[in-house]
């Protein structure tokens, strides 16, 4: 009746309502051996004459459209290599060698020794992530899940930063 997800496509908002849970910070994913693997930071203008492997459009469109974006304001346009459908799947394809790739900092938590996170600094570079339900089925549960979700946000925005080694 509720899930996570990011934010909805136009022909959904007739359909589904959501609430803001977070947003997350955007990472640049290399192999371990890459040239940039040990930055503290980086700008995706530095990423221009990469390879980049991405979540399919079709499948997660704000994480795709984000990347996209952050390119096109960095006046280029990736080459990219390859798509998957989930963020497990584009890990695994920088793990093959595929290229690198541009995911939300959530998807630390699908990687393996083989490939390094390093944060994107580029201001705009975040995505959301929402709760959804249908505007059918809003049950007392799910008006207390959201309301749950809107208090949780608002005590981590009032309590300090975490830092991405904490969230690890």
């Amino acid at each position: 009746d509720i899930g996570f997800t990011r934010p909805l496509e136009p022909d959904l908002l007739t359909k589904l309502r959501f609430e803001q849970v977070q947003s997350e910070p955007i990472y640049a994913v290399f192999l371990n051996n890459h040239t940039l693997a040990n930055r503290k930071r980086i700008f995706v203008r530095e990423l221009a004459s990469e390879r980049f492997v991405l979540n399919d459009r079709q499948y997660s469109p704000a994480v795709f459209d984000k990347a996209i974006t952050l390119c096109a304001e960095s006046n280029f346009s990736p080459t990219i290599s390859s798509t998957a459908s989930v963020a497990s799947g584009v890990i695994a394809l920088v793990e093959a060698g595929e290229g690198i790739a541009l995911l939300p900092r959530g998807s630390i938590s699908l990687s393996s020794h083989q490939v390094v996170f390093v944060p994107v600094a580029d201001k705009g570079a975040f995505v959301d992530l929402i709760i959804a339900w249908s505007t059918r089925h809003e049950t007392a549960a799910v008006k207390a899940f959201v309301e749950l979700a809107k208090r949780r946000r608002k005590e981590s925005e009032a309590s300090p930063a975490r830092t991405a080694k904490n969230d690890m």
